[in-house]
C-alpha cells in the first residue's frame, strides 16, 4: 500500500515540474494567460502548465531556418483629420463671366426710330427753307433801296477818265459790286417761299407730335445748328461722371470713361457734332454702340436700344444716331457718352462742352 502511494506521488511531481525546454529564457516576456472560462472547443488545461496560443489557419507554422530576406512592409499612410480635408461642396466655384449677347429686335422700338428719323429730316428741310427765305428777303430789301443805283453809278463813272471807265466797270463786275450782283426777285417769289416754309414747319411738327413736345423742340433746335461745338446727346442730367467710381454692377473700383446721362427709353440720341460714323453695332458690355469722328476728336454713345446710322455714314450736328435703352452692362435706361482722341484715349466730356 505504501509503495503504491509513493509511486503515485512521484508521477504527480514529474508531471508538475516543467522540462528545461519549457522554462522561459532570461529577459523574455511571459505569454498572456488564457481566458479562465474555456470555450466549448478548448481542451482542459493541466494544472501548472501555460497553454500555447491557438494557431491561426492563415499563419505558416513551419519554423524559419534563417533570417528573412523580404523587404520590410511600408508604414501605413498618415491619417488626415476630417476637418483638414477639402470638401467639394464647400470649395468656392469660379463665378461665370458675364455674357452680353445681342437681344432680339424690338419692332416697336424700330418703328419709333423710323418716325424720329422722318421728323428730324422734316425739321432739317424746314431749316433749309428758313435760310433761303432769309436770303430772298435780304435781296428784295436791297433791290428796293437800290432804285436810284444807276444814277449813283453814272456819277461815279463820270469821275473816271474815259479810257479807264471800261476797266473800272469790269473790276466792279468781278468783285460783285456791279449792277448784276442782285438776282432778279419780286414780292410774289418771296411770298411763295414763305408759304413753303410754313408748310414745312407744320409737317415737321406733325411728324414729331407722337414723341412729345420735348423731343420736337430738341429736333427743331438741332436742325438749326451751324457751329462745331459739341453738345449733349440727350437732355438728361449726369448721373455718373468721368473718372474713378464704384461699378454699380460688380461693386469694384474702376475708371469711368465717360458720362452716364439719364434718359427715358426711346429718347433720341443726337450726334454731338457733325462728322462721319466710324463704328455702329453691337459691342458686348457697351450694348448697341455708335462712334462718330469729328475733326480732332471722337464722340461715342453706348447702351442704345436701336441704331439709326451705319458705319461710314456722314451725319450732321444734332442728327439722331439711335434711341436710348439699357443694352449691355447696364442697370437701367441711360446713355453712356464718351469723348475720345483719334487714338481712342478717353477724355472728360466737360472739356469739350
Amino acid at each position: 500500500m505504501l509503495t503504491k502511494v509513493f509511486v503515485a506521488t512521484v508521477l504527480a511531481l514529474g508531471q508538475a515540474t516543467p522540462s528545461p525546454s519549457q522554462l522561459p529564457s532570461p529577459g523574455a516576456t511571459p505569454s498572456p494567460r488564457a481566458n479562465p472560462s474555456p470555450g466549448p472547443s478548448q481542451r482542459p488545461k493541466s494544472p501548472g502548465r501555460t497553454p500555447a496560443p491557438a494557431a491561426s489557419p492563415s499563419l505558416n507554422l513551419v519554423p524559419s531556418t534563417g533570417p528573412s530576406l523580404a523587404p520590410p512592409a511600408p508604414p501605413p499612410p498618415a491619417r488626415v483629420p476630417e476637418v483638414l480635408r477639402p470638401s467639394p461642396s464647400l470649395s468656392p466655384s469660379p463665378s461665370p463671366s458675364p455674357s452680353y449677347s445681342e437681344p432680339p429686335a424690338d419692332p416697336a422700338m424700330a418703328s419709333r426710330g423710323t418716325g424720329v428719323v422722318r421728323a428730324a429730316e422734316a425739321f432739317r428741310h424746314a431749316a433749309t427753307l428758313d435760310t433761303r427765305l432769309a436770303s430772298a428777303e435780304q435781296q428784295l430789301q436791297r433791290l428796293r433801296s437800290a432804285q436810284d443805283r444807276p444814277i449813283i453809278l453814272y456819277q461815279q463813272a463820270a469821275a473816271i477818265p474815259a479810257d479807264l471807265r471800261d476797266t473800272w466797270w469790269q473790276a466792279r463786275q468781278l468783285t460783285g459790286r456791279g449792277g448784276s450782283d442782285l438776282t432778279p426777285i419780286d414780292e410774289s417769289t418771296v411770298a411763295a417761299l414763305r408759304g413753303s416754309v410754313l408748310a414745312a414747319h407744320d409737317t415737321a411738327t406733325r411728324l414729331a407730335a407722337p414723341f412729345g413736345d420735348v423731343t420736337a423742340a430738341r429736333l427743331a433746335e438741332a436742325a438749326q445748328r451751324r457751329d462745331g461745338k459739341l453738345r449733349l446727346p440727350v437732355p438728361g442730367g449726369v448721373t455718373s461722371g468721368f473718372g474713378p467710381r464704384i461699378n454699380p454692377l460688380h461693386h469694384g473700383a474702376e475708371e469711368h470713361s465717360g458720362w452716364d446721362l439719364a434718359a427715358e427709353p426711346g429718347t433720341p440720341v443726337l450726334a454731338a457734332a457733325a462728322g462721319r460714323v466710324s463704328r455702329a453695332g453691337w459691342n458686348g458690355s457697351y450694348g448697341y454702340y455708335v462712334c462718330v469722328d469729328h475733326p480732332g476728336v471722337q464722340s461715342c454713345y453706348a447702351h442704345q436700344a436701336v441704331l439709326l446710322v451705319r458705319a461710314g455714314q456722314d451725319v450732321l450736328s444734332g442728327q439722331p444716331v439711335g434711341l436710348s435703352g439699357s443694352t449691355g452692362a447696364s442697370t437701367g435706361p441711360h446713355v453712356h457718352f464718351e469723348v475720345r482722341t483719334p487714338r481712342g484715349q478717353a477724355l472728360d466730356p466737360l472739356l469739350w462742352m
